[in-house]
């Protein structure tokens, strides 16, 4: 996703999940943009980030955090699979296993998208004086 060549600050090959919407945070991560912005990714160089997707499915969500994928429909949570292993054969790990974090953080997620795109406060504004 990231390309420099001849630059060691990026490494060869990381494992980490990232999405398009981590490319706003990761450049401005890269160039130490000083300011404050709204993103609602996060930078594939914070070493403190663990990676996270988001995708539309159908009529509801998939959240890819912390070894968890999680599946969203409506407000409720209708698998939970361990990630990237279970990928082949999934298998089922709710209820006896939820990782709330992940439930809650995808949940989140979700209100923030929504609010956002709802409140057209998505796209940046420069301010009239």
């Amino acid at each position: 996703m990231f390309y420099a060549p001849g630059d060691s600050l990026l490494p060869a090959f990381d494992s980490k999940p990232v999405q398009q919407i981590d490319i706003l945070p990761g450049i401005l991560d890269y160039l130490n943009y000083p300011d404050t912005f709204f993103a609602l990714g996060s930078s594939p160089f914070d070493p403190e980030e663990t990676g996270v997707v988001i995708q539309k499915m159908n009529e509801g969500y998939q959240w890819i955090s912390k070894g968890f994928r999680v599946e969203f429909f409506a407000d409720s949570v209708r698998g939970v699979y361990a990630f990237p292993h279970d990928s082949p054969e999934p298998q089922d790990l709710l209820p006896e296993r939820s990782p709330e974090d992940a439930v809650q953080a995808g949940k989140a997620f979700i209100q923030v998208f929504n609010h956002a795109l709802l409140e057209d406060k998505m796209a940046w504004r420069r301010i009239q004086k």
